[in-house]
């Protein structure tokens, strides 16, 4: 047995200020086990669209609803919201953020040739994005990639996805095989001298 693992009885305080060091020290070992879990885990994400297509409407902003219900799914400190769609981290600093979107036509057929772009967004504003023309021949073999190091404050700043398709017909995010993804890594804080 370390000492680590030796448990610590402290008899009922008897005073407030006894009571009231109990609670300090009770605040400070939380605080010991927060920073430890940071130091070992450093904010990682990885998410998708669980394995289902999602529809992306035409002339319309498509917020892109990831989910971390896959058995792959990473959030290793729960910053993630399933039912916004955003990402809101905890701890100020850089992030490396990975968006990749397989656009496929929902059905074969004849269909408009027209440009999607995709876009991540910063407090839902686009911070960065790309844009590519798909085609009946070209949008099979076609992924969308873009990719960023963004600034978040670490308390109200979130991060989301979007795709655009401009014109033409419908199209869908391929969610099979985790064709179109996210993925975010805490790279840093900011370095004061």
């Amino acid at each position: 047995m370390n000492r680590f693992q030796k448990s610590v009885y402290l008899p009922p305080p008897k005073t407030a200020e006894e009571a009231d060091l109990y609670k300090r020290l009770q605040e400070i070992f939380r605080d010991v086990a927060l920073v430890t879990r940071e130091i070992q885990a450093p904010p990682v994400l990885r998410v998708d669209l669980n394995g289902s297509d999602q529809s992306l409407t035409v002339s319309v902003t498509n917020t892109i609803n990831f989910v971390k219900a896959r058995t792959g799914a990473i959030d290793t400190h729960g910053w993630w919201s399933d039912s916004t769609h955003k990402y809101t981290p905890k701890e100020a600093g850089y992030y490396q953020v990975n968006f990749t979107l397989k656009p496929e036509y929902p059905t074969s057929g004849l269909v408009a040739a027209g440009a999607i772009t995709c876009s991540i967004n910063v407090n839902g504003t686009v911070d960065t994005s790309t844009v590519i023309n798909v085609d009946d021949a070209a949008v099979i073999s076609r992924t969308v990639s873009v990719s960023n190091i963004v600034y978040l404050n670490g308390t109200t700043d979130y991060v989301d996805c979007s795709a655009t398709y401009a014109s033409g017909t419908a199209l869908v995010a391929k969610g099979l095989y985790s064709r179109s993804f996210l993925s975010i890594v805490f790279l840093g804080g900011v370095q004061t001298p």
